[in-house]
């Protein structure tokens, strides 16, 4: 959140635990993209930074990436790690890479020219899937070509795999879920009984059920 304070859920007693650490440098500003690797590191983006807490919360480290080539800065908005790098989608600057080891920003083609990436997940093959406005993306991970889905969403909010294999995508303009199998598309809004047409998050529980 703001003023670089960290929440998380206490399931067992039921409430939210606020700190915020004593040597936490990350600027207030509003954080769309958090994610947790697999060495249980927070990994946290905002405009033109990306933070990383440790695992026992007493290591701190923050990075500024340098300005986009259209003199803008880099917005976040989700991240995974891949073989060392972080991955890293931006509202408006589509898909980079980061090395946090040197702080070094590469630029990643996308499906499409022109391809705005906003989320992006992995399926159980490795395969990365980017999911921006008018569509959805897919590098297969043995060839590292892409293919692109033509799925016609707007901005992007969230982007979900599930365990049925369906690609999820939560956008400002309905729910839509892409079938790799046979590549159709469906899509909810408002006039098919949800609140209305902007999905902000998808999440699926344990008993495949999606909220």
């Amino acid at each position: 959140g703001r003023g670089g304070q960290i929440g998380h859920l206490d399931l067992d007693g039921r409430m939210l635990v606020v700190r915020t650490p004593d040597k936490w440098s990350f600027l207030p500003y509003r954080v769309e993209a958090a994610y947790i690797d697999d060495q249980g590191r927070l990994w946290f983006g905002a405009p033109g930074e990306i933070a990383m807490l440790g695992e026992d919360h007493s290591q701190d480290m923050t990075w500024m990436l340098p300005m986009a080539p259209d003199g803008n800065k880099y917005f976040p908005l989700s991240m995974l790690s891949d073989d060392g790098q972080l991955l890293i989608t931006t509202r408006r600057h589509g898909l980079i890479t980061m090395d946090p080891d040197t702080g070094e920003v590469k630029h990643l083609e996308g499906p499409r020219e022109k391809f705005i990436a906003q989320h992006l997940a992995r399926d159980e093959a490795g395969n990365l899937w980017v999911a921006g406005p008018r569509g959805l993306g897919r590098m297969d991970a043995s060839t590292d070509q892409w293919e692109f889905y033509p799925t016609g969403q707007a901005e992007v909010n969230d982007l979900l795999i599930s365990s049925t294999g369906h690609i999820w995508v939560g956008a400002i303009n309905g729910l839509y879920r892409l079938d790799p199998e046979t590549g159709r598309v469906n899509n909810w809004g408002g006039d098919h009984g949800l609140t209305g047409h902007m999905v902000l998050a998808i999440l699926e529980d344990e008993k495949g059920l999606l909220w």
